[in-house]
């Protein structure tokens, strides 16, 4: 499959602007998903920041992207503008913006950011009320969506809106309504619209004009009391359904409605409050959603199959001779639903892209651990915290639909992937209403981390259908420190946890089937090694298959290096040791790196077989580099799979 995406963005900041990061992090949310709402799928357009690093050094992230299109959002502050280490980087894209490889969209955050390069047309940029960005949010977001949309569409034309509505309300809401938008569009935005009352040409057929408008605008439909009750306005909707357009339902009845037309369904519907700009920031999202997911769901697409870009019903499936599959975006339809459009369709196969990586429960009964903590590379692969929250959930969301139980040894902090997989298994859990005694996340705690756990967060645990299995303490932490929190503030306690942490990741490796490993902190641990390596040790004396992620970076791609004959146990060893507290931890046992367990990591040594994952040389060096997120969970499912066989 080619898991080339249509479309990457790229989040430029100077390393000075406070407020870079989140403003990255909420365009992932908005781009892509949210982690905190695994069950609620995204846009799937994957999102990078680019910042210049504290040592100087400028490394372009662009490099490790495999996308047809790449939109670089520059957030032009004072800071960029007086850094010297941003004008290689903005020359270069000035360049491949004219080759039309890269599309530079640039953001006036301060007043001299139309001086910033003089290729640069002022066309080309983003200008808000004022300088400041989070202020201006919603204003941003229209102009943000806009410029991908006409990326993506390789169209400078401007985006056109429809305005369906009824003149026929008692209180006249709907032509007031309408009136008052298309002011707000023709002032506010850069966007066109279609109001029947002055855009139909004179000499023209109505009817023709009408439907034509629909198919070519994104679609805003003002629900007021008498809406359905109306012929052309129903007519709208149908063609709009029929036609895949992007549309929203604003709601603006203030009393009853004696029925509701049926094909309003199953649309984006949001409550009007007085603020035109959140409809329009929905109706370009939703826009952005269908034209992006048509382009990329056409990679995934099979000979007898059909992409719809939208969930399906029977009024927007179509032409369905030959079809034998129909794919479209996530989330998966409900049973329930799904039984509905079955019954009318029941010679074709309705499925979303996990569903065709996930098309089976082959990995029933099978308990796969997951092996992640924070990478160090982050700000240099321009990989934040948001995409790498979002591929864990995602990965183990993928594998939950296999039938694989999760694994993790970890810790109870707030906001840590403990959490996240516990959160998942809870919405995994309502999602799986039959099964409400099931677990589907075993969490192993290490002596003294679950000292601390009350009652009432084992008690969320459990009813979050997560098992937190307390490891057995070993016989060489002193009997009277087992009931204490004992914490990592000296060399001798660093010990006790090195020991505990050791015999919990042992434990933890006799219950598996098999191990996944992403990013990893190789500095601030507490262990004898950092942990994705001790887990990845043990994993391979108990034979267990192995998959290194390392595009994100980490002890993941250090033991890939190993693999690739391209670093050393010793060099790793070194690269720890950099740390003094690790030195001085070396120091306090007084024992040789061997007995640290370094050694053992010459397993990897130039050694792919090792891995024994199912996969192909090829296979796995892609996942060795790759950071697409569909692309990783689809050679993770594959090579389990191909085990399970």
């Amino acid at each position: 499959m080619n898991f080339k995406t249509p479309l990457a963005v790229v989040v430029a900041y100077d390393k000075q602007f406070a407020g870079g990061l989140s403003v990255y992090e909420d365009i992932y949310h908005s781009l892509c998903r949210n982690a905190n709402e695994p069950l609620v799928d995204g846009l799937d357009i994957p999102v990078y920041f680019q910042t210049n690093q504290e040592n100087g050094e400028f490394i372009d992230v662009r490099k490790g992207i495999n996308a047809d299109k790449i939109v670089v959002l520059l957030l032009i502050d004072l800071y960029m503008f007086n850094g010297s280490d941003w004008t290689n980087y903005i020359d270069e894209l000035v360049k491949e913006d004219k080759a039309g490889t890269v599309k530079v969209l640039p953001v006036a955050l301060c007043q001299y950011a139309f001086q910033i390069h003089p290729e640069l047309g002022e066309q080309q940029y983003i200008r808000l009320q004022n300088y400041d960005i989070r202020d201006c949010w919603q204003e941003f977001l229209i102009r943000f969506y806009d410029d991908l949309i006409r990326t993506l569409r390789a169209s400078n034309d401007k985006l056109q809106i429809f305005i369906s509505h009824t003149k026929k309300d008692n209180d006249h809401l709907g032509i007031e309504k309408a009136n008052e938008l298309k002011a707000h569009l023709r002032a506010d935005t850069k966007l066109n619209s279609f109001y029947d009352a002055n855009d139909i040409l004179d000499g023209y057929s109505f009817g023709d004009q009408i439907t034509e408008n629909v198919k070519k605008s994104l679609l805003v439909i003002l629900e007021t009391e008498t809406y359905s009750d109306r012929e052309w306005c129903r007519i709208e909707v149908i063609v709009g359904k029929e036609n895949h357009v992007p549309t929203v339902v604003v709601s603006l009845f203030n009393g009853k409605i004696p029925r509701t037309f049926p094909y309003l369904g199953n649309t984006p519907k949001i409550r009007f409050d007085g603020k035109w700009d959140e409809v329009i920031c929905m109706l370009l999202r939703t826009a952005l959603d269908k034209y992006y997911e048509e382009k990329y769901l056409e990679k995934f697409k099979q000979a007898d199959g059909k992409v719809i870009p939208m969930m399906p019903e029977f009024i927007n499936i179509g032409n369905i001779d030959g079809v034998k599959r129909i794919l479209y975006p996530e989330p998966p339809l409900g049973n329930e639903e799904l039984d509905v459009v079955k019954r009318q369709f029941p010679n074709i196969t309705f499925s979303t892209p996990s569903q065709l990586f996930a098309n089976s429960r082959l990995l029933e009964g099978k308990n796969v651990a997951i092996s992640i903590s924070e990478s160090p590379d982050s700000s240099t692969l321009g990989i934040g915290k948001a995409m790498f929250e979002d591929l864990s959930v995602e990965l183990a969301r993928h594998l939950l639909i296999s039938g694989a139980h999760l694994v993790y040894g970890g810790d109870l902090r707030p906001g840590g992937f403990t959490e996240l997989f516990k959160d998942l298994a809870y919405q995994y859990g309502i999602y799986e209403k039959d099964k409400s005694f099931k677990n589907y996340f075993t969490n192993y705690l290490a002596w003294p981390i679950y000292i601390g756990m009350t009652p009432a967060v084992q008690a969320e645990y459990k009813s979050c259908r997560v098992n937190c299995q307390k490891a057995e303490i070993p016989d060489t932490i002193p009997v009277g420190l087992r009931d204490l929190m004992v914490p990592p503030t000296t060399v001798e306690n660093l010990y006790y946890w090195a020991e505990s942490l050791k015999a919990m990741r042992q434990e933890m490796e006799s219950h598996i089937d098999a191990r996944i490993i992403l990013g990893g902190r190789i500095t601030g641990f507490k262990g004898y090694m950092p942990g994705l390596y001790e887990e990845a040790v043990n994993a391979t004396k108990a034979n267990h298959p192995i998959f290194l992620l390392g595009g994100f970076g980490g002890a993941s791609a250090r033991l890939i290096q190993l693999i690739k004959g391209e670093a050393s146990s010793d060099k790793l060893f070194e690269e720890c040791c950099s740390h003094h507290i690790y030195q001085e931890f070396v120091s306090y046992l007084d024992k040789e790196k061997e007995d640290m367990n370094f050694k053992a990591l010459d397993v990897f040594s130039n050694n792919m077989d090792i891995l024994k994952n199912g996969l192909s040389k090829d296979e796995n060096e892609k996942l060795f580099v790759t950071t697409n997120i569909t692309e990783i969970i689809a050679l993770v499912l594959k090579g389990l799979h191909t085990l399970g066989r």
